[in-house]
């Protein structure tokens, strides 16, 4: 679909200036539809247009939803209009105080992504491969632009990156985001290695100031209604310390996470055999002599691990905090400030530790993890060990039996028809001293899940004059995020009061990987980017078999230090930053 640039969006509605530079400039990428012409209503919104629903009605209303079928030509548009009638539920309660007044009147463009695309910014082709879009988003966005009938809410799709870039979202943000373009608000990974560092570089907006103040759309006396931090589990020290930057900002607007690591397992199979899945925990070694039974009795490769590398993170999380992080929290704490994250071990806090000695790659313990990590191996997929996607149908078929993923799967699997077997789930694996003499937990819990994407606001919002207006939505959304969920199943909401969206059978083993207050830590989200890819390619060689544990250590080291001296570097007080390595 042509695409549109900010500015020909705007001169198509005052029509100051020729049609034909409408298609001229293809600032804003995919998922956008070209602008409607003005439609004579009383009231402006792009979704209010289509899905107009006041919020001071008591119960419902009937209103008109006008669907404009656009024929997009060089020069010259043609809109056909047709009227349909729809019945609508009222959404959510405002408080009595009103929303917010803005200042802000034109567009708001906002990236949808996770299922969250209301149905109007569905390109042709997500239609045409039977997509339908979030209803439930489009009854919020509808309701919000009735509150701020001169905001329209433009929906923005996700990207397409090229051949060879890391992710979508990564590629775009080192492109269109830090050359001052894109949508107003988007959706990023709610980490310190990319949301804090993106943030730091000057490319978002921090929202420090914001978390502080009440957020206006809850009511008087509930979580929020004070300070907007208080929806989160113990605020700055829950889901939102994984997004704290190295400079001590806050740019992410979490709102979900998944429980990852869960274990799909195929019951039926199972007891065939005779076997028992591992429970009520899933302690590594057992599961791997599990694993060494179902190799023995046939199944060649019987598990499936979620991602598709053995150079994701994932996995090390799952070594990492049962061994490195309670060391962390117990030697490498710098008491010269106050921090935030009492229960996070800081990335000036792991500089310090590599670059004095406190902890080495070449450690036993480090080395360790090393060692439970490759345990596995033998027993999963070729597919994870080259890199390739590892397919679902795989196990829904009864060809893998077991496979370690998220609850983001659930419906996929346990929702399935076709599924010929009774399905078991349990709550991923752990390292307890029954693993590993080095494990600091005797009764151990799974890793738990960081957010599941998190809203971040471009820097260019503030040149826009669109940033309160991209704060008031957020703010608008995190108080009803439990509507918006309702046509999302699978992943967890992180604010406080929100019903999970998940299947029964899943709900109790997710709830292990939820994080509240307790962070797990893994040295790969700590790191920047460049240190991350070089510390999964060494992954890869030592998990099959290119190099020994001792040449992965030392390789690891080294990776260690050159990172610790750039964030020492860029984030010193001696280079305008918040490390005072006086302290140290």
């Amino acid at each position: 679909m042509q695409s549109y640039s900010r500015e020909c969006r705007k001169c198509r509605e005052t029509e100051e200036k020729p049609i034909d530079r409408c298609t001229a400039n293809g600032q804003f990428q995919t998922g956008l539809k070209p602008a409607k012409e003005k439609l004579p209503m009383k009231t402006k919104g792009t979704f209010a247009k289509t899905q107009r629903k006041s919020y001071t009605s008591p119960r419902r209303l009937i209103f008109t939803a006008i669907a404009v079928a656009l024929v997009a030509l060089m020069g010259a548009c043609a809109p056909q209009v047709v009227e349909v009638e729809r019945v609508v539920e009222k959404v959510v309660e405002v408080p009595a105080t009103g929303p917010p007044e803005l200042d802000y009147e034109g567009e708001l463009v906002v990236m949808f992504d996770g299922g969250y695309m209301p149905p109007e910014g569905l390109t042709d082709a997500q239609r045409a491969a039977g997509e339908t879009g979030n209803e439930y988003m489009a009854e919020l966005i509808a309701q919000w632009e009735e509150m701020h009938p001169g905001i329209d809410v433009v929906p923005f799709g996700v990207p397409e990156a090229p051949p060879g870039a890391q992710t979508s979202l990564i590629w775009y943000m080192k492109t269109a985001i830090a050359a001052g373009q894109g949508p107003d608000l988007m959706r990023y990974y709610g980490s310190t290695g990319y949301d804090g560092a993106e943030g730091d570089r000057g490319l978002l907006v921090p929202l420090d100031a914001y978390f502080r103040q009440p957020n206006p759309y809850v009511t008087d006396g509930k979580a929020g209604s004070e300070r907007w931090v208080d929806q989160w589990a113990n605020g700055f020290d829950g889901i939102l310390a994984q997004s704290k930057s190295l400079a001590g900002r806050y740019y992410s607007i979490p709102l979900e996470t998944a429980a990852p690591s869960l274990i799909y397992y195929n019951k039926t199979a199972l007891d065939e055999l005779g076997l028992e899945f591992p429970s009520p925990r899933t302690n590594i070694t057992v599961l791997v002599e599990l694993l060494k039974e179902l190799k023995a009795a046939g199944h060649e490769t019987p598990m499936h691990l979620m991602c598709c590398s053995p150079a994701g993170n994932w996995d090390s999380l799952i070594f990492d905090h049962s061994i490195i992080e309670p060391k962390g929290l117990a030697e490498w704490r710098l008491d010269y400030k106050v921090s935030l994250s009492e229960n996070v071990i800081e990335a000036e806090e792991f500089s310090r530790a590599i670059k004095q000695g406190l902890f080495a790659a070449t450690d036993p313990e480090y080395k360790e993890t090393l060692r439970l990590g490759k345990l596995w191996v033998p027993y999963v997929t070729e597919e994870w060990k080259i890199g390739a996607p590892v397919q679902l149908s795989d196990f829904l078929t009864g060809k893998v039996l077991i496979r370690m993923s998220g609850s983001w799967e659930a419906e996929a699997i346990l929702g399935n028809p076709e599924v010929d077997f009774e399905v078991g789930v349990a709550s991923g694996p752990v390292v307890g001293l029954v693993d590993s003499e080095y494990s600091m937990e005797e009764e151990p819990g799974p890793f738990v899940g960081g957010p599941a994407g998190a809203w971040v606001v471009n820097a260019a919002a503030v040149k826009r004059g669109t940033l309160e207006a991209s704060v008031d939505f957020l703010q608008f959304l995190s108080a009803n995020w439990g509507h918006a969920v309702k046509g999302r199943p699978g992943l967890v909401p992180v604010i406080k009061d929100v019903e999970p969206n998940v299947r029964p059978e899943v709900a109790e083993p997710a709830k292990a990987h939820i994080p509240t207050s307790v962070m797990r830590w893994s040295y790969a989200d700590m790191v920047d980017a460049g240190a991350r890819e070089e510390a999964f390619i060494i992954l890869q060689e030592f998990y099959l078999d290119q190099i020994t544990i001792d040449e992965a250590a030392e390789r690891m080291q080294q990776v260690w230090e050159e990172w610790a001296d750039r964030a020492i570097e860029t984030n010193s007080t001696e280079n305008g930053g918040s490390w005072d390595l006086s302290k140290w």
